[in-house]
């Protein structure tokens, strides 16, 4: 059985593995898109720079009042939390009377990114999270969020449909790069290989 202590040497890898898989899955996005023969107005997440959307039109499930690099980013960190919550649960990693002792040492460890801080709230603040059935429906509004910002702004609407399309065939991806990071963090060496084996064999 895990302790605190446990929890406190887990917390950062678990957030460190999330954000290489979230680098690494948005830098491949952003190639796919290129080669699909789309524009990328905005290719890094490091900006908090409002890209113009009205809030009547920015898609509920994003969770967020403007779109920009940051709140984008802390869409998909919270996008990611929720997954990998699900996977802890579903491989055991932390017993059930112990997930909020682990989801407040989360909320400790990244008190000091702002990324993270508004990745958790949105995540702790969303019912829309603790239903796995939902998941799927955040994650469409989310592509729609990226579409926009990579393109930096409005744009027709087939044009939009098309990016927002392809960005959706990439979340299984950022599943399973945030579930690799999740049982990297935790030592599962096996599932972690099971994980790898599988994406290569795709």
């Amino acid at each position: 059985m895990r302790s605190l202590e446990d929890y406190a040497k887990i917390c950062p890898l678990m957030i460190k593995e999330m954000d290489l898989t979230r680098g690494r899955w948005f830098s491949l996005l952003k190639e796919v898109l290129t080669e699909a023969g789309f524009s990328v107005v905005n290719a890094e997440l490091n900006n908090d720079i409002d890209i113009g959307i009205s809030e009547e039109i920015i898609p509920k499930f994003y969770h967020f009042k403007y779109i920009s690099g940051h709140m984008v980013e802390a869409s998909l960190i919270g996008w990611q939390i929720a997954v990998g919550m699900q996977f802890v649960g579903q491989e055991n990693y932390v017993s059930h009377d112990k997930v909020q002792d682990f989801s407040d040492e989360m909320v400790k460890v990244s008190g000091k990114d702002e990324r993270w801080v508004a990745g958790i709230a949105s995540f702790l603040t969303t019912e829309d999270f603790t239903n796995p059935d939902k998941i799927i429906r955040v994650a469409d509004d989310i592509a729609e969020a990226i579409a926009y910002f990579v393109m930096g702004g409005r744009t027709n609407v087939g044009k939009l449909s098309a990016v927002v399309s392809k960005i959706k065939t990439g979340f299984p991806l950022l599943a399973e790069l945030t579930q690799l990071g999740v049982a990297t963090a935790f030592g599962d060496a096996k599932t972690a290989g099971e994980i790898m084996r599988r994406m290569r064999e795709r």
